[in-house]
């Protein structure tokens, strides 16, 4: 599966589940999200640590939000 950020020089073990156990592993998943840590931590609180689900979760807000 190719994934947008796979540039970055971390990667995560597993692309399917966010595990925030390393710093980098932060790292990664903020950038792969374009989100604060907060807001991460938020979103695996409302639906769970599948990379998937939270993808969908800031696409759903993010949509919801409306343009200037």
């Amino acid at each position: 599966m190719h994934h947008a950020m796979s540039h970055l020089p971390f990667q995560p073990v597993d692309h399917q589940r966010v595990d925030l156990t390393e710093d980098f592993d932060l790292r990664y998943w903020t950038t792969e999200f374009a989100c604060t840590p907060l807001q991460l931590i938020t979103a695996l609180q409302s639906v769970g640590v599948i990379a998937v689900d939270v993808g969908s979760y800031f696409a759903d807000r993010r949509s919801a939000v409306p343009s200037h």
